[in-house]
């Protein structure tokens, strides 16, 4: 356990010193120490999903934020913002991996003694609780999408989805409020 718990905490401190500069070295280790502790929490990264919001997230944002003074394929984008966004993926990369490896190698028992050590005593308490809620909190967020799937004509897409949102949280919390009020 302990040495998971290390090798997580070590890829968490390797994240926050990811910047412009020691992007190229930092990261490149970073990924290799976590390879070489855990593979396995790295399939995380081979889903289409993931894949596509790091491609969003690093040509998406280059081209639509900041000064556009370079160019690629004739198309403008932002150098600067291109930088940031790859340190951005990069760091959420590496705190995905230290979380995968954390969270395969370490159980909810052991986390929870862990965290009375350091008096923390009701995780074990709060951790049953959520767990208990998620298929109710799941079946609200999966009747809200369904509802967010059928836009009205006269909403734009922005002012729905911030309707959509606004009526999921509510949903939550007035499912929150039933259920915890007579405790």
């Amino acid at each position: 356990m302990k040495r998971y718990a290390l090798a997580s905490f070590a890829l968490l401190l390797s994240a926050f010193l990811i910047d412009r500069q020691s992007m190229y070295y930092v990261f490149p280790g970073a990924l290799l120490f976590g390879l070489l502790i855990d593979h396995g929490a790295f399939r995380l990264f081979t889903r289409l999903k993931f894949l596509t919001f790091l491609l969003i997230l690093i040509l998406g944002l280059p081209l639509l934020l900041g000064q556009r003074q370079a160019r690629f394929i004739g198309i403008p984008y932002s150098p600067e913002i291109f930088l940031m966004s790859l340190s951005m993926a990069a760091r959420s990369i590496v705190i995905l991996a230290s979380v995968k490896i954390l969270t395969r190698h370490i159980s909810v028992e052991q986390m929870s003694g862990a965290l009375q050590r350091i008096r923390l005593k009701n995780f074990s308490q709060v951790f049953a609780l959520s767990m208990n809620q998620l298929p109710q909190v799941r079946r609200l967020a999966t009747e809200t999408f369904s509802e967010f799937r059928q836009r009205p004509a006269d909403q734009t897409i922005f002012s729905h989805t911030l309707t959509a949102f606004a009526r999921l949280i509510a949903r939550i919390l007035y499912h929150a409020e039933k259920e915890f009020s007579g405790s």
